[in-house]
């Protein structure tokens, strides 16, 4: 193209010193304008030609840095795709185990419902044994306050009892009835049992138990007691001799007067033993004050 752009410009200076050469002619004037012409057409087109060139090395280059990004991108997109990948797994396996968490959670929620239900359950009962503690505690006090009232009654009161035994060896027989002196003394709280008459006498006016117990071992001998009041008989005990030991047991309960006396006979022609075992005693005791 640059050779074609030579020549030409060349011709045109020949024909330019043809034009002078011959005077100006008319006719090299011509020649020279159409060469002239032709040469700006051949440089308007080596000017179109060159910008068309750089236009398409231009588009190379771009072609090329576009081909380039691609492959970047295409290797980009496919750490993209592994990542997206390993990502659903992960997806998977933390839906797993969130199917798994939503699982236990309504189990404990389960268990939590049953736990309140249960606990409600206990506390009813606690208010329950609460109004019960509080019932009893009213009780206990009242019981406290009632034996308190006993206790002060009992220490107040008088306290009475005797438990005695009959002198070691036989007894009897007699020709009329015996009062019976106890001469063993085990307790006398009271003082109300005189051993040197045989006498009880009630300390002060209540509810008295008394009690006896009789042994006879002679063969052929029998047993037979009267127990009085103030002289009146209230109660006897008999045992036959039937060829061994005999015993009789008996008891009664009287209300006496302060003063009243109380004792034992022992019948005539019957007869009584008694040895360190203590086998014939008399004993009482005042139940409660009148």
């Amino acid at each position: 193209m640059r050779r074609s752009v030579v020549f030409h410009i060349l011709l045109l200076c020949q024909c330019w010193t043809w034009a002078h050469s011959e005077a100006d002619s008319e006719a090299a004037q011509t020649v020279a304008q159409g060469l002239q012409a032709e040469i700006q057409g051949v440089e308007i087109n080596q000017a179109e030609s060159t910008r068309e060139t750089n236009d398409t090395v231009d588009l190379w280059a771009e072609l090329k840095e576009l081909r380039d990004m691609t492959i970047e991108l295409k290797t980009d997109l496919k750490h993209y795709l592994s990542r997206i990948e390993v990502l659903e797994e992960e997806k998977l396996g933390l839906e797993v185990k969130i199917s798994s968490i939503e699982k236990e959670m309504e189990g404990i929620k389960r268990e939590n419902a049953e736990l309140e239900n249960t606990l409600n359950i206990v506390k009813s009962e606690v208010e329950a044994l609460k109004s019960k503690n509080m019932a009893l505690e009213a009780r206990m006090t009242t019981n406290e306050k009632e034996v308190e009232e006993i206790r002060r009654e009992y220490e107040d009161q008088p306290k009475v009892v005797f438990s005695t035994a009959l002198t070691s060896g036989y007894f009897g027989p007699f020709n009329t009835d015996v009062t019976l002196k106890f001469s063993k003394v085990f307790i006398n709280f009271g003082q109300g049992y005189n051993p040197s008459t045989g006498f009880f006498t009630a300390p002060v006016k209540g509810i008295y138990y008394f009690r006896y117990t009789l042994l006879e071992k002679r063969k052929d001998m029998s047993l037979g007691i009267h127990l009085f009041h103030n002289g009146k008989h209230v109660m006897g005990s008999f045992e036959v001799s039937d060829g061994s030991h005999e015993s009789i047991s008996n008891a009664i309960i009287l209300q006496l007067e302060q003063g009243d006396e109380v004792y034992m006979n022992l019948l005539s022609n019957h007869g009584l033993y008694d040895d360190g075992n203590n086998y014939t005693t008399f004993s009482g005791f005042l139940l409660f004050p009148l």
